[in-house]
């Protein structure tokens, strides 16, 4: 399984997140209010290790997603589950 591409809210409309970098980027980019609840820190604990094995990288999507989710800014996946690629 490759990583994401996740649909997430951004301030100025919607952004695509499609790699385990990207998806750290986004995470240094959220205020302390954000980064320092749970999800968050369980998502960024899981990317610091995704490059090690194609399992951690899945964990690491796993972790980001449910991440998005709690805060609500998941507006779209393309993982294993969903029925069709987002563009």
């Amino acid at each position: 399984m490759a990583f994401g591409p996740f649909k997430v809210k951004a301030s100025l409309g919607e952004t695509i997140i499609a790699s385990p970098a990207a998806a750290n980027a986004f995470l240094r980019s959220l205020g302390p209010e954000h980064r320092h609840t749970y999800h968050w820190k369980v998502a960024e604990r899981m990317l610091e290790v995704a490059w090690t094995t194609a399992e951690a990288e899945d964990f690491a999507a796993q972790a980001f997603k449910i991440a998005l989710e709690t805060d609500n800014w998941l507006i779209g996946w393309a993982g294993p589950s969903s029925p069709t690629l987002l563009e």
